[in-house]
């Protein structure tokens, strides 16, 4: 496994707990050592207890590696570039020590790449780095496959060991066996390892993660129709929606938008692969612009809301509960804009806070905002709480706050728990603790003058139609 990052880690210990003898690569000697410590460097639930596999090791030579094993992964970082794609520098270096080291060796081996990467990358960037270096073609004893898994931050070996599918995609029909024996051994025969070609492998990873996109933000539609509408309940919607199983009810919920490593630049490498083969990429794009509409407008709402030097806490940094990774998390813009209207806020997260540090590093400087990892450090009684991920322990801990106005954009608070003298904001729900028959008047135009031309009912005033062209 050529690089144990979280997910590499991860999947190598899942690898080696079911069987396997795997051997973990990386360039940071620190990680290595943790790992070859049997300590977690990570803290992926699970994670802890696998590694103590014993035949799990881990080392920072390439060559060491690769000559004690027959499949190699590789799962490094491939960071996104100013275009929306990705950039190939650390694969084609990983790729490139691979071949040095096949170079020295008539032994037959699999090259597995699991880092996401825009179709047509392996074959025509990586496949003749490899043949360079190694003085092999891939057909003659050097099989060269491409199979990112389908996993979430803070469930990774779940999401590895128990997938709706497997997904590999392979030089030709005759490659890939090696990686379908290991696959059968550590999934079991009921989950479906779908193979293909290399392109359709590298397209399918982007069109099920911009999927996802698509369909939080049509949640998140859904919501905000129905803060608008007499009595409106987004939950009873999607529940509603979800049972057909044409649509299903996974990530069918308003609330936050989406965020982490993967779903927002996935989508955007998307829009760029439609738009250099001349298809339309306004789908994705329009998804993406949605979701940030979406969070600024929230974001004002709440502005508008508070008073300047109002003091404002979120309970929760990270891009979602389970885990401490907080990249292109919506609750730090939130702490972002409620600084720049003079909010004093202060950010709670006991996994991410150190991360959350680093990312509003110029406002902790500047004393706008404070990140706290321990309860005892909230203030007590703020003018706003937001409750920022769907961790249960956040919503005990912001009903104990007793703020103003509490933002619960998931509805986990239910209405026999709300405080007396907090008003409570649920997404997807008109505000129960004080209506407001102004939020309806949009829904009551409509029938004010049944005479008006249809054409002149649709999405004027929200700024969503120039955003999207705009982008």
């Amino acid at each position: 496994m050529l690089g144990l990052g979280r997910v590499g880690l991860a999947v190598a210990a899942a690898l080696a707990s079911h069987g396997g003898r795997v051997c973990g690569v990386d360039i940071d000697p620190r990680r290595v050592a943790m790992v070859a410590g049997h300590l977690p460097a990570d803290d992926e639930p699970g994670l802890a207890e696998l590694l103590g596999q014993h035949r799990f090791s881990a080392c920072s030579s390439h060559a060491d590696g690769i000559r004690r094993t027959s499949v190699t992964y590789v799962i490094v970082p491939t960071p996104s570039d100013d275009r929306g794609g990705y950039e190939l520098r650390h694969v084609q270096r990983s790729f490139e020590q691979i071949g040095h080291a096949l170079a020295q060796s008539d032994e037959p081996h699999t090259v597995v790449l699991a880092s996401t990467v825009l179709p047509g990358a392996t074959r025509y960037a990586l496949q003749p780095v490899l043949e360079d270096a190694s003085g092999r073609a891939v057909g003659d004893g050097l099989d060269l496959c491409y199979s990112p898994p389908f996993v979430a931050l803070g469930s990774v070996l779940r999401d590895f060991l128990h997938p709706d599918f497997a997904l590999l995609g392979v030089a030709d029909g005759a490659t890939g066996r090696e990686v379908e024996t290991v696959y059968r051994r550590v999934l079991g025969p009921g989950v479906p390892i779908r193979t293909m070609s290399i392109e359709n492998a590298e397209l399918t990873k982007l069109a099920v993660n911009t999927f996802l996109t698509m369909k939080i933000t049509f949640a998140n539609t859904l919501a905000a129709l129905c803060d608008h509408l007499p009595g409106g309940d987004v939950d009873t919607v999607t529940d509603a929606v979800g049972s057909d199983s044409r649509v299903g009810p996974q990530l069918l919920t308003g609330g936050f938008g989406y965020g982490g490593p993967c779903l927002p630049r996935d989508n955007a490498a998307l829009a760029l692969l439609a738009e250099v083969v001349g298809v339309p990429p306004e789908l994705a794009r329009a998804t993406d612009a949605a979701d940030r509409w979406f969070s600024a407008h929230r974001a004002e709402a709440l502005v508008a809301r508070l008073r300047p030097e109002s003091t404002a806490v979120i309970l929760g940094a990270a891009y979602k509960a389970g885990t401490s990774v907080v990249d292109a998390s919506q609750s730090l813009e939130l702490a972002r804009v409620l600084a720049a209207a003079g909010v004093h806020v202060v950010v709670y997260d006991q996994r991410a806070a150190s991360a959350a540090g680093r990312v509003l590093a110029a406002a902790v400087a500047a004393g706008t905002v404070r990140i706290v990892d321990e309860p005892a450090d909230l203030p007590r009684s703020p003018d706003l709480v937001v409750i920022a991920t769907t961790d249960a322990q956040l919503t005990d801990l912001a009903l104990d706050l007793r703020p103003a106005l509490l933002a619960d954009p998931w509805r986990l608070v239910t209405r026999e728990r709300w405080p007396a003298g907090t008003e409570v904001l649920q997404y997807g729900r008109p505000n129960a603790t004080r209506p407001d028959d102004a939020a309806f008047n949009a829904v009551r135009s409509l029938w004010a003058d049944r005479s008006e031309s249809p054409e002149r009912i649709g999405p004027g005033g929200t700024g969503m139609d120039a955003l999207v062209a705009e982008d």
